[in-house]
């Protein structure tokens, strides 16, 4: 459901039993997003443990990331392009660029993500990427319970 990131491993586990999988993504976006409960440092951690968008899906990415990133490979230009966003994006916010994808092509995130990194603040760029997290987690599972 999320990248693995300890402490909100932990502290997830430690709230069991949900009463349903809602009611487990509800608490994560609250204690992530809308009422953070962790430091800032841990909410960077959190964000850190997803893949950088654009990494190499043979060697990186989660199955469940593969899947999501995009609908296939795509010239060497956009590529590039989103490494530069992710190098730039890194070095000034300090963190990783998460992003729903949502089956959205490279080429189409390129102006998305160049937007962000233009224009946001390190504390609006760390809440979007946590609500991106949460956003993907409920993908997720959303897919996988359409397949049941």
């Amino acid at each position: 459901m999320f990248e693995p990131a300890p402490v909100l491993t932990e502290f997830l586990y430690a709230g069991r039993p949900y009463p349903n999988v809602t009611a487990l993504l509800d608490l994560a976006e609250t204690v992530l997003v809308k009422t953070p409960r962790f430091s800032e440092s841990q909410l960077v951690e959190i964000v850190n443990a997803h893949p950088r968008l654009g990494a190499n899906k043979l060697t990186v990415l989660s199955e469940a990331s593969k899947r999501e990133q995009g609908k296939g490979s795509e010239d060497e230009d956009v590529n590039r392009k989103l490494a530069d966003i992710n190098d730039k994006y890194e070095a000034k916010f300090k963190f990783k660029l998460v992003e729903f994808v949502n089956g959205r092509s490279r080429s189409e995130m390129v102006p998305v993500l160049q937007k962000r990194l233009e224009e946001g603040t390190r504390i609006q760029e760390l809440k979007k990427g946590l609500q991106a997290m949460v956003d993907i987690a409920r993908d997720r599972i959303a897919k996988k319970m359409s397949c049941v």
